[in-house]
């Protein structure tokens, strides 16, 4: 697949927060934490150092970055942050935002420290039907919406564009002053092909996971991506070049080019989704930092230097179209880049991990991998725009993370506050003693919807936080019937299947590959690429021992069987029980 072939190691603390994090060239991040297991101090290579503060409350109070800037937070009663100020370290401002609500929590007022305001206007359904702002760079955009939730109109300060859907809530067309823009969709629902007035096109091919592989752009430039087994995007092919990507779990570590050749390494606090700090960015032979500010939503509004001089800004629309923007730093962090949404160049499209969202009409271009989990309209981004949905098939909101605008939500009672939280030992558990998982990724994390969440959903969970720990690997029977596994992947000996802790994935380019882990205690299935398309299922007990194996014609996930072969990843682990 050409993925940057680096490894990462970590170590984590007594009650399992991450206390160290050693990058694939040996640099070291390092996490200290209060008395609550609150983020205090994260280090990274360069020794900058970023501080972290609370109020009584538990939300975050204070940020200081490595440079001297800092960013100071205050809250109302409901917790919804009510001034944000990005100040350098003599206390001049970097940007200043102050914030009203609706009692509904819908933020309508931003005033910002030039004297600007924005206003957001919803209607009974928290639709957002004003996006209007004065001062600097002003705009008025008013949209309608249809039953559903589909945009029927957006007004942008006099331009008006008419939109179009089918039954199955697809968009169809686009009517502006230009022309009708039409848009197609294949069997899967992933948007296909866009044809402009014009008649230029962009055509999108999705794979089977559907995740898009191929863009190609009316003016010949053609984008070309590759994915790990998990769904995450780990090559991209622009025409900027080349970048590999590097995760931390779910967030950005590092890109690297062609010839693995790391030139951007990312700071993130130890949260499950972000909170990204800084970049450390290589032009040439100079490596160069930049600190990110951010406003409430975790769109970065500038970008600071080691001098604390504002090399870069951008502003943005209430659906992350960048509206005006200074600067030349190379950074796909822009709108809600905060929690890693990746603003890709030529498409002008955003990848949010699990799906493409398009800020241009304001909808994902394919369906919810989790079906009607976020809404029955499973193109609507229904996170605009308070909310945030850095997963790409769920909203986080009030309730058990701690948000983008530095507001720590509180947990449903009796709930963990942590990602392989400490409580009984089950992520995600009710409180009750017992000692933490190992490994758990820290307080704050985002919590699964719906709650309360599912076995599948903590199990899932939890391999993501444990899959690197070196005692997870054993020796697993090979398939009886030769179709789950492919020898040019991995190391055989006398008939059994050798996992090597230090090569954990394998693609499934071809026929035959797959990707599996095994951990005692737990029954699960191995699944790998079938020649129809579908996936092969070898089902181990908690001992590793085969219980259940797949039959001749090479699969037992078939539609025959009633399940969903777009839902059964050849990846995924599947818990079948606890033994």
């Amino acid at each position: 697949m050409g993925r940057s072939k680096k490894r990462i190691q970590y170590q984590y603390d007594a009650v399992g927060n991450r206390s160290l994090m050693i990058d694939p060239d040996g640099g070291r991040f390092s996490y200290s934490y209060d008395s609550l297991n609150r983020i205090k101090i994260v280090e990274n290579p360069q020794a900058e150092r970023t501080t972290f503060s609370y109020d009584a409350d538990s939300r975050r109070a204070l940020k200081i970055l490595a440079n001297g800037t800092r960013a100071s937070f205050t809250y109302d009663a409901a917790s919804n942050i009510t001034t944000l100020a990005n100040l350098k370290s003599d206390s001049s401002v970097i940007s200043k935002f102050d914030y009203q609500y609706d009692k509904a929590g819908n933020r309508t007022v931003s005033l910002e420290a030039d004297g600007s305001r924005v206003t957001w206007s919803y209607d009974a359904k928290n639709q957002i039907t004003e996006d209007y702002r004065t001062g600097t760079v002003p705009y008025r955009n008013t949209f309608m919406y249809d039953p559903a939730g589909n945009r029927l109109l957006k007004n942008e300060s006099g331009a008006r564009t008419t939109y179009s859907y089918d039954a199955a809530n697809q968009l169809s067309n686009s009517v502006d002053a230009n022309g009708t823009t039409t848009y197609t969709f294949d069997a899967d629902g992933n948007q296909q092909l866009v044809q402009a007035p014009d008649n230029d096109r962009t055509t999108t091919t999705w794979d089977y996971e559907n995740k898009t592989t191929l863009v190609e752009l009316p003016s010949g430039i053609r984008n070309t991506m590759s994915y790990e087994p998990d769904g995450l995007r780990v090559k991209l092919e622009e025409s900027t070049g080349t970048k590999k990507f590097i995760w931390d779990d779910q967030n950005y570590l590092a890109e690297s080019d062609e010839n693995d050749d790391i030139n951007v390494v990312y700071t993130n606090e130890p949260n499950y989704y972000g909170n990204l700090v800084s970049q450390y960015r290589k032009s040439g032979v100079v490596w160069t930092p930049g600190f990110y500010h951010y406003e409430a939503l975790g769109s970065t509004r500038q970008l600071t230097d080691n001098a604390e001089t504002i090399t870069d800004t951008y502003l943005y629309d209430a659906w992350g179209n960048v509206i005006n923007s200074s600067g030349s730093t190379e950074n796909p962090f822009q709108f809600t880049g905060n929690v890693g949404y990746y603003s890709d160049v030529d498409t002008e499209n955003q990848y949010i991990r699990a799906r493409i969202y398009s800020p241009t009409i304001g909808r994902w271009c394919s369906i919810d991998p989790l079906g009607f989990v976020g809404g029955v309209n499973v193109y609507l981004a229904y996170f605009i725009p308070r909310f945030i949905d850095p997963s790409g098939t769920q909203l986080d909101h009030d309730g058990g993370y701690l948000h983008p605008d530095g507001s720590v939500r509180p947990y449903p009672p009796g709930a963990s506050p942590g990602e392989g939280g400490p409580q009984g030992g089950v992520p995600f558990g009710p409180s009750l003693p017992g000692a933490p998982i190992p490994g758990g990724l820290g307080p704050y994390m985002p919590r699964p919807e719906p709650w309360p969440p599912t076995d599948q959903t903590i199990f899932d969970r939890w391999c993501n936080s444990q899959k690197r720990r070196g005692d997870w690997w054993t020796i697993l029977p090979r398939c009886p019937s030769n179709l789950c596994f492919c020898p040019s992947t991995m190391d055989t000996l006398d008939g059994v299947i050798v996992f090597d802790p230090n090569d954990e994935w394998t693609y499934p380019t071809r026929i035959g590959f797959h990707e599996s882990r095994f951990h005692p205690g737990a029954v699960y299935s191995m699944r790998s690429k079938a020649i129809n398309g579908h996936s092969n299922q070898c089902v181990y007990d908690g001992k590793g021992q085969l219980i259940r194996t797949t039959p001749g014609h090479g699969t037992v996930d078939s539609s025959a069987l009633g399940l969903d072969s777009q839902v059964c990843r050849m990846y995924q682990l599947m818990l079948i029980q606890s033994s």
